[in-house]
């Protein structure tokens, strides 16, 4: 079918024929068949394109390692346009081996082996010495073992001392008569001893025992240094005593010293020698001095060696048994670094045979209340150094005291000493001796160590955590005088104020020393009356009980010059606050001071309030004080409540800034060529808040208000006084705020 034929058909399916509205029309007929479908319209035209939706969010989720050979999966879970994407990937099997890398650079040295000196025990005569390292590098310890030699020969037989001479024979009695013997003259007195032989000489040294076996190589370290280990002198040292090794050297380039204990002594006659057995002087007379002069024998009272010392050990006899001038100890340097001769030291601990000692210092107490002595020779740290703990000290530096027979005292620098007098407090006071010979090379020292100087350190002296401000009380009950605060002592603020005469700069009574405020005293034993110019200043008050008796009670008497042996101060002068606790009044009495007027604090104040007063007198006659609410006081006129009041009239011809101090004045302006009033900020003219000023136009210029720098001005209208007689009140409404009210325009 064509097109046009379409259309033909069309028109008469759908064609409507109108009949003439004039003819009849009959019955509606039933309705006819439905037609066939029509056919399907045409495309309509293509919709506007939809608003784009939100993008679909993926993110990962797990990520699993799978088996090696198995296959790799993922899945999403979640809706879009937020889903998760979970992967599981399997592991790759083993890659070739990769060529071998460059060989690394050396590694930095390793650190150096320190070996240092265990124990140290004397295997029998004839046994093998021995020496095991512990310990693994670079930290380790050799241990050894050495023989005590052989038993010395019998050293020789010492001769005979000789016989002392035959005292005289006594005088023979007078004849008697016949009969009767006279009596026999009395036996002449015993000669003097012989001197003792000489001791007989030292048995040879023992074998030195065999070297032990090597120990086994420690690990080499990476590069790292390897210690040495040299031996340094071999000694013999007294029979019986331990066998010695120390270090002179370092950790990583030690040096061994060796003691060797010597054999047992021989049997022959003379003195023992290397026993220690302490000397015996035998009979020597009592003041008579004795040199064991460069034998070697063991120090009767610390079992010191003196085997090689540069002085002799002197000892003078006290009765039948010598005792040593000098007396040492054998100590041990731990101080970290050496320690010079001379030098003063205290105990800081021990090594389990020996003290240990540091450089005594006079600033602290640990290392001032144990000082020991002085050290004869220097010594690395680790060395044994004999330190004088009595006795004279010779060779020493003694230059710089005033004369011999001055004090030696610890000083603050660490093993030092100063003479004649202790360092300043508060470094502690240690006594270390006398000078008796002063030299710069040959100068000698009587050492006797004292100390003892503070006060925690008198036995009848408990000081426990002592606080600012503590007092010592003694207690009874203990015995002691023990410290404590001002309320535990029994001192309290809140009892009495004094109401009499002080002496506050402090120079007419030791009462000054009590400060204005209130204070109280709960048992009279705390009140002390003396005359002892250490207390007082050379100040003696006055022995009256009177006062004293009072403050005991809680009494309220005045405390006046006789209390404290003064003369009144007629005006007293008060540098700083002054506070009257407790209500405490300021008064003012009249001539004969009989009555007087005076200011109270209430009774409950929150908060601290100064009130400022202002600089000059009032400006007129009726002014009152004012308050800005900010604690500074000022003169205003005091504006009327239901009587009479009045203003002050004060005449301007000028502009001018409002100056402080003109509140509930009456400005009358009048000027030709105008006036400016300018209205200052709260740091040019303080008032109060609720200050009025009133301003009045008599004159035929304008009158202009206008705000200083920072401050604000506040109106309904305009800054000018509408016309000749017009008026307005400049109201003071807040901090640098004011608020014209008047005929304004």
């Amino acid at each position: 079918m064509s097109e046009s034929q379409e259309v033909t058909v069309e028109e008469i399916v759908y064609q409507v024929e109108v009949i003439d509205a004039a003819l009849v029309v009959g019955p509606t007929g039933a309705t006819g068949a439905t037609g066939s479908t029509g056919a399907t319209g045409p495309t309509g035209s293509t919709g506007a394109t939809g608003a784009a939706g939100p993008a679909n969010t993926l993110s990962i989720g797990t990520v699993t390692t799978g088996a090696v050979g198995s296959s790799a999966s993922s899945t999403i879970t979640g809706t879009a346009p937020t889903q998760t994407l979970n992967l599981t990937i399997p592991t790759g099997a083993t890659g070739a081996t990769g060529a071998t890398g460059a060989t690394g650079s050396t590694g930095a040295t390793g650190p150096a082996n320190t070996l240092s000196i265990g124990t140290v025990t004397t295997g029998a005569a004839g046994s093998s010495a021995s020496a095991t390292i512990t310990g693994t590098a670079p930290t380790q310890t050799l241990s050894l073992a050495i023989p005590r030699g052989d038993t010395g020969a019998t050293g020789a037989t010492g001769p005979t001392g000789a016989t002392g001479t035959t005292g005289a024979t006594g005088p023979t009695g007078p004849q008697g008569a016949t009969g009767l013997t006279g009596p026999t003259g009395l036996t002449g007195a015993t000669g003097p001893q012989g001197a003792t032989g000489p001791t007989g000489p030292t048995g040879p040294t023992g074998l030195t025992g065999p070297a032990g076996t090597t120990g086994a190589t420690g690990d080499t370290g990476s590069a790292g240094a390897a210690a040495t280990i040299a031996v340094g002198t071999v000694s013999t040292v007294a029979y019986g005593s331990a066998a010695t090794v120390t270090n002179a050297g370092t950790s990583a380039a030690a040096v061994f010293n060796f003691g060797i204990p010597e054999g047992a002594p021989g049997s022959g006659g003379g003195a023992t020698v290397g026993s220690a057995t302490p000397l015996q002087l035998g009979t020597a007379a009592a003041g008579t001095s004795v040199s064991a002069s460069r034998q070697d024998h063991v120090h009767p009272t610390t079992g010191l060696s003196l085997t090689g010392h540069n002085h002799d050990a002197a000892y003078s006899p006290l009765g039948s048994e010598g005792r040593a001038d000098i007396v040492y100890e054998l100590c041990q340097n731990s101080s970290g670094a050496t320690i010079p001769a001379y030098s003063v030291v205290y105990v800081d601990g021990a090594n389990g045979t020996n003290p240990t000692i540091a450089l005594a210092d006079a600033d602290t107490e640990p290392t001032s209340s144990k000082t020991l002595g002085f050290t004869e020779t220097s010594s690395a740290n680790g060395d044994t150094v004999t330190v004088i703990t009595q006795g004279r000290l010779t060779g020493i530096n003694t230059s710089a005291a005033s004369a011999a027979g001055v004090s030696v005292w610890l000083s603050s620098t660490a093993g030092g000493f100063v003479f004649g007098s202790p360092p300043a407090e508060p470094a502690n006071s240690v006594y270390l001796g006398v000078v008796t010979k002063k030299n710069p090379s040959t100068g000698e020292i009587f050492v006797r160590v004292q100390n003892g100087y503070e006060l925690d350190e008198l036995h009848d002296v408990s000081v426990d955590s002592p606080t600012n401000g503590d007092l010592i009380q003694y207690v009874s009950s203990t015995g002691l005088w023990t410290n404590k605060s001002i309320s535990a002592a029994g001192i309290s603020g809140t009892a009495h104020a004094h109401s009499g005469v002080y002496d506050p700069a402090g120079t007419t009574s030791t009462h000054a020393a009590l400060t204005t405020t209130v204070h109280g005293i709960s048992n009279t034993a705390n009140l002390v009356y003396t005359s002892d110019s250490r207390l007082s200043d050379a100040r003696t008050p006055s022995s009256t009980l009177a006062h004293k008796t009072s403050h005991a009670t809680g009494g309220a008497d005045a405390l006046v010059a006789s209390d404290i042996g003064a003369a009144p101060t007629s005006s007293p002068t008060f540098t700083g606050d002054v506070t009257l606790n407790a209500q405490g009044d300021i008064r003012f009495a009249d001539s004969d001071s009989s009555n007087y007027v005076g200011f109270q604090a209430p009774a409950t104040i929150t908060a601290n309030k100064i009130w400022t007063l202002p600089a000059a007198d009032a400006t007129v006659s009726g002014q009152v004080l004012s308050s800005d609410a900010a604690g500074t006081l000022s003169w205003v006129t005091s504006s009327g409540g239901g009587g009479s009041s009045s203003v002050t009239v004060e005449s301007k011809t000028a502009s001018f800034t409002i100056p402080a101090g003109d509140s509930g004045k009456l400005y009358a302006c009048s000027t030709a060529t105008g006036i400016v009033i300018t209205l200052p900020q709260d740091s040019a003219a303080t008032y109060a808040t609720g200050s009025m000023i009133h301003a009045l136009r008599t004159g035929t210029g304008t009158v202009t208000f206008a705000a200083g720098t920072g401050a604000t001005v506040n109106r309904t209208y305009g800054l000018a006084l509408r016309a000749q007689w017009s008026a307005a009140t400049i109201l003071k409404s807040a901090a640098n705020t004011w608020t014209i009210i008047g005929d304004i325009a």
